[in-house]
């Protein structure tokens, strides 16, 4: 799946998942704004009755952002990944929701999505879109090419007894919505 660039998608580390706190005495401030100057943001702090330094602030890192965690094809917290799996406190505060395909369930959340007739998780994904889609559809070239490539590789590209009508009807929605069906071919042939 390396043409699908995995590495601009994915995160390997939890460091994005946390707030970075910069506290300062409230007695000693009057006024806090922020600007966009091209690539920085500058936080501007207007002291009261004083003048500011470093030493009037701390640092520290907050509370991870997570409210929700979707598993996909996860059977076990044994089976996540490790930067999450390092971090119990994701976990432990946030929904944890699982998708799997196939027989194999999860024990791992507190909400679990098992399908049983699904091909792969691919297909329960694009399912998924589908019912939150409102006005507009929520998949894009990017997102509908991995989706298909998914759905072709769990399928044994539509030959095997995952394939349905309901699969080739995802298919044609995915390649309407900009799945580029010939690198997925093409790439998938190269794998074999």
């Amino acid at each position: 799946i390396k043409f699908l660039d995995p590495e601009k998608v994915f995160e390997h580390t939890t460091d994005s998942l946390r707030d970075f706190i910069i506290a300062l005495d409230k007695e000693k401030a009057d006024h806090l704004r922020y600007k966009v100057e091209g690539d920085v943001v500058k936080i501007f702090i207007t002291p009261y009755r004083t003048q500011l330094g470093e030493k009037d602030l701390e640092f520290s890192l907050g509370d991870y952002n997570v409210e929700a965690v979707i598993a996909l094809g996860v059977k076990d917290q044994e089976h996540l990944d490790k930067a999450l799996d390092s971090h119990s406190a994701i976990l432990h505060d946030a929904t944890v929701a699982t998708l799997t395909s196939g027989t194999e369930g999860s024990s791992l959340g507190s909400i679990n999505w098992q399908d049983q007739s699904a091909s792969s998780l691919c297909e329960m994904l694009v399912s998924l879109s589908e019912a939150l889609k409102e006005d507009k559809p929520l998949l894009d070239e990017q997102t509908s090419t991995a989706f298909l490539t998914g759905i072709v590789s769990a399928t044994d590209r539509f030959s095997n007894d995952h394939t349905t009508s309901r699969v080739m009807t995802m298919a044609a929605q995915l390649m309407a919505a900009g799945a580029n069906q010939q690198l997925i071919a093409a790439k998938l042939e190269e794998a074999h």
